[in-house]
């Protein structure tokens, strides 16, 4: 992969940079950027932005395909298997995760609860599924959108769960039992959710 690098940007420093190896390491256990970003702590655009600058591109140097022939993470992924490059992951129990984190439909959004024990992901399919980052194994499964989920986050105390989908809903589940606590009203336009020790706070990015 680094001469890979060398070949495409040959002024650029020697050999992959932290991040760049930490991304193909993610791309390498078959996560998406999604997952990726859930296990390094980023925010999901940002990994998908510096895949498609740097990583995507050596691959394709890698594998010999055309420039800018990654269209998406599955190209990537895909080629790299081929080329016999692809490995599975797993957890430090041993558990092979990537098994475990299943929709199916792509996954758009994920996070960590604050306690450290659950991850949540939301996924094209509508659902909400929540599992256990010892055991890797899927704790419930959450059914109340009718359109993708486009983000997930915890409350401070891991008891609860805020749900954004594609079409503007907002959702506020009981993660003991799965039932909804409550309906907030639509909302549209807003990309990000952001939780304070007291309240849930939607942050907004408005596209002109």
């Amino acid at each position: 992969m680094s001469k890979a690098k060398q070949e495409f940007a040959p002024h650029a420093r020697r050999g992959l940079t932290p991040v760049e190896k930490r991304h193909l390491c993610g791309l390498l256990c078959g996560y998406s950027p999604a997952e990726i970003a859930v296990f390094l702590n980023k925010q999901i655009k940002g990994v998908e932005v510096d895949l498609s600058k740097s990583l995507y591109r050596y691959i394709e140097l890698l594998t010999n395909r055309p420039l800018n022939a990654v269209k998406n993470w599955r190209d990537a992924i895909d080629w790299l298997e081929i080329a016999g490059y692809k490995t599975q992951p797993k957890t430090s129990t041993g558990v092979i995760l990537k098994a475990t984190l299943h929709h199916s439909d792509r996954i758009l959004s994920a996070a960590i609860s604050p306690d450290g024990q659950f991850l949540a992901t939301g996924s094209e399919d509508s659902t909400v599924k929540i599992w256990s980052l010892h055991s890797g194994e899927l704790r419930q499964t959450i059914f109340g959108h009718s359109t993708a989920v486009l983000l997930v986050a915890f409350s401070p105390a891991s008891k609860t769960l805020l749900t954004r989908s594609r079409a503007g809903t907002v959702k506020l589940w009981n993660l003991q039992n799965g039932q909804l606590l409550k309906r907030l009203a639509d909302v549209h336009r807003h990309e990000s959710v952001a939780v304070t020790p007291c309240l849930w706070v939607l942050s907004s990015i408005y596209w002109s």
